[in-house]
C-alpha cells in the first residue's frame, strides 16, 4: 500500500487561531473537541476519532496534519479548510496523497474556491475522459499570485504541476486507457515536497517536511511546539 497523507496549510494566521478556529468547526459538526499535547512526536487518535497536529507558524503558513485515517461520519479535509479560510477570511490550501498515486489539491480563499488539483485524472475511470472532462479539471496557477515567495513565479509552479499526466495528455502521449507511459510516470510524493519547497509552507525554500511526517522525516519536525488534537462524536464512548 502507498501513502495516504491529508494536510491543510492556512496562510498568515497564528496558531492559536487556527486551534480556536478548528475547536469551533469540529464542535459546530457534532463532535466534542480536546487538545493534547505533543512533547517528543505525534500523538495519535483512539479508535473512531478525529485527530489533528497544528504547527507554530512557520513563516507565513500553519500547518495542520490530519493524523486519523477514515472516520465514519468525520468531517471532511476539504470542509475543515474551507472553513479555516472563511472563518480567519484568509488563504487555506488542502493536500491530499492518495496511495501514493495521486496528488490532490484545492485552494481557497475566505472560502470561496480559487483552484483544484488532480494529477492523473483518468486514474479511477475505466474508460479514457472526454476531452471537456479533461478541460474541466485542469489547474489554473493564477489563483496562486499572491501566495509566490520572491523570485518565484506561475512559470516554476506550472512546471511542477504539469509533470507527468497532464503534459502526456497535452502531448498526445497517452495510452488507449488514457494513462501516461512509463517514461511520463511522477513520483507523487516528490511533487508534493517540490511544491511544498516552491511555496515554501514550512517557512524554508528547502527541506518541506509534511509529505510523510510520519515517517523518519518527522524527526525533523518540531513537534515540542504543535498542537495536538482529538475528536470524537458526541456521545461516542472512547474505544
Amino acid at each position: 500500500m502507498g501513502l495516504f497523507i491529508s494536510n491543510i496549510h492556512v496562510r498568515d494566521v497564528a496558531q492559536s487561531a487556527v486551534v480556536d478556529a478548528l475547536s469551533l468547526i469540529l464542535e459546530t459538526s457534532g463532535f466534542k473537541a480536546q487538545r493534547k499535547f505533543t512533547p517528543s512526536g505525534p500523538c495519535w487518535p483512539e479508535k473512531e476519532a478525529l485527530g489533528y497536529l497544528i504547527s507554530p507558524m512557520q513563516g507565513r503558513w500553519v500547518t495542520l496534519i490530519q493524523a486519523h485515517g477514515w472516520v465514519q461520519d468525520g468531517v471532511r479535509t476539504y470542509e475543515v479548510a474551507r472553513k479555516l479560510s472563511l472563518l480567519r477570511k484568509t488563504y487555506a490550501l488542502t493536500f491530499h496523497l492518495h496511495d501514493g498515486d495521486v496528488l490532490y489539491y484545492n485552494l481557497l480563499n475566505q472560502g470561496r474556491d480559487l483552484d483544484g488539483y488532480n494529477s492523473m485524472p483518468n486514474y479511477f475511470e475505466t474508460k479514457p475522459l472526454s476531452e471537456l472532462d479533461i478541460e474541466g479539471q485542469r489547474h489554473d496557477c493564477a489563483g496562486f499570485l499572491e501566495l509566490l515567495p520572491e523570485g518565484r513565479n506561475t512559470g516554476d509552479l506550472a512546471e511542477i504541476l504539469n509533470r507527468g499526466w497532464w503534459s502526456a495528455h497535452d502531448g498526445k502521449r497517452l495510452d488507449e486507457d488514457g494513462l501516461q507511459g512509463e517514461e511520463d510516470w511522477t513520483d507523487e510524493e516528490d511533487r508534493l515536497i517540490q511544491m511544498g519547497n516552491l511555496l515554501q509552507l514550512h517557512g524554508e525554500p528547502a527541506g518541506f517536511p509534511y509529505a510523510s511526517w510520519a515517517s523518519e522525516v518527522g524527526a525533523k519536525i518540531p513537534w515540542a511546539a504543535f498542537v495536538g488534537m482529538e475528536a470524537r462524536a458526541e456521545g461516542q464512548v472512547p474505544g
